[in-house]
């Protein structure tokens, strides 16, 4: 169960979000929600224990947002970072004493029982609103923010707690909690290391590829009324064949059926690449100005597809694209000379404009970097 403190740094980092709650007196250094890393700084940087503190300010707030999220203290649930309301955090019982190991993954976890299951079982529920890199923790995709998305603020970004609060609570469920639902023997809790062949990458069930959206609206999705009946309270959350049996047998109007299943494409599609994607990683990692060669090529070497050659060590593509298929990124500032590696063009510079006044070489390489990324993904993208 969370700490005190841990509570309040919960509130202050996922739901308030004041980047400045904290900050140094001298210079520009502020932190969202933890008051002793700013003391740190302060004392480490400029001698000086005070800080600017904003907690006064939000303190009404603040003990609003505790109450909502921590209405008992001995809920499981208030390790969620994603639940907002009452309500929901009302419906997870406490975790029975002992039951610390996920009955999906077969993982020993000591409290943080929210972390395990964003990480291991939910889509990420954290992305950058520039490019979609995402994670299931916020200060990875704040880190990335901050390095390659510098102009946009911390405020933007794109937080999806709230929207699959039931969807999390399901899958708490599944993982803690004892019921007639977990006849199911995962194959990492039966003793195999890894993930049947087709299966399901977040519950581990073997999952035949026609049966993939299916599984995804039974055992992830939490809409209970997915498919339901216009005329009368008959729902389900995954078969919409009985549904539509009943819709004629019952009324006698095919009509009457309803899908919901447009309404929770977004979820159903992040679903879709957390279940059984190969290339999750590369989806939901992938940034242009953080672009990442393993998130786009998978093996360890591999033959350029537009050279047809000898195969070529990861290690070395990147040196191979800017060689072979893109113009010069480096020129040089006295002619028209170009080079793909920075040494190399110095040394041209020393060898014949040695004796002229010293100039910077001219870098073409963010110029060129969406150019660099779409022929890197012909030569070797998966």
């Amino acid at each position: 169960v969370m700490r005190m403190f841990e509570r309040r740094e919960h509130v202050l980092r996922e739901h308030l979000a004041v980047t400045d709650m904290f900050s140094c007196r001298h210079c520009d250094y502020k932190n969202s929600y933890d008051r002793h890393y700013t003391i740190s700084h302060s004392k480490k940087s400029h001698a000086d224990a005070e800080i600017v503190s904003r907690e006064a300010e939000y303190s009404e707030e603040i003990q609003k947002l505790q109450n909502r999220c921590f209405p008992r203290s001995n809920t499981s649930i208030t390790h969620f970072k994603s639940i907002r309301r009452k309500s929901a955090a009302e419906k997870v019982k406490t975790a029975a004493v002992g039951r610390n190991q996920c009955n999906v993954c077969g993982k020993a976890v000591h409290g943080d029982f929210a972390t395990h299951i964003r990480k291991k079982h939910l889509p990420p529920l954290y992305s950058s609103p520039d490019c979609g890199y995402s994670s299931y923790e916020s200060d990875i995709v704040l880190a990335h923010m901050k390095r390659y998305h510098a102009t946009t603020s911390a405020e933007n970004l794109t937080n999806l707690s709230a929207e699959y609060a039931n969807e999390f609570l399901k899958m708490y469920k599944i993982c803690f909690e004892e019921t007639s639902a977990h006849d199911f023997a995962s194959p990492l809790i039966s003793g195999l290391e890894d993930i049947p062949a087709g299966g399901c990458q977040l519950c581990y069930r073997p999952v035949d590829h026609s049966d993939q959206r299916a599984h995804i609206f039974e055992q992830h999705l939490a809409v209970d009324d997915l498919f339901k009946c216009g005329v009368c309270d008959f729902a389900s959350d995954h078969d919409q064949s009985a549904v539509r049996e009943h819709t004629l047998a019952v009324h006698g109007d095919a009509s009457a059926f309803v899908s919901r299943v447009i309404e929770q494409q977004d979820k159903i599609a992040a679903f879709e690449v957390a279940c059984f994607s190969d290339k999750k990683q590369a989806e939901t990692r992938q940034c242009d100005a953080a672009f990442n060669i393993k998130n786009v090529c998978l093996v360890a070497e591999r033959s350029c597809r537009q050279c047809e050659g000898e195969k070529i060590k990861r290690a070395d593509m990147q040196n191979h694209v800017y060689k072979h298929h893109m113009p010069p990124r480096f020129l040089c500032p006295y002619c028209d000379e170009g080079r793909y590696r920075k040494d190399a063009l110095n040394f041209h510079v020393k060898t014949h404009h040695a004796a002229l006044p010293p100039r910077e070489l001219i870098d073409k390489t963010d110029e060129y970097r969406s150019e660099f990324i779409a022929a890197f993904k012909d030569c070797f993208g998966d």
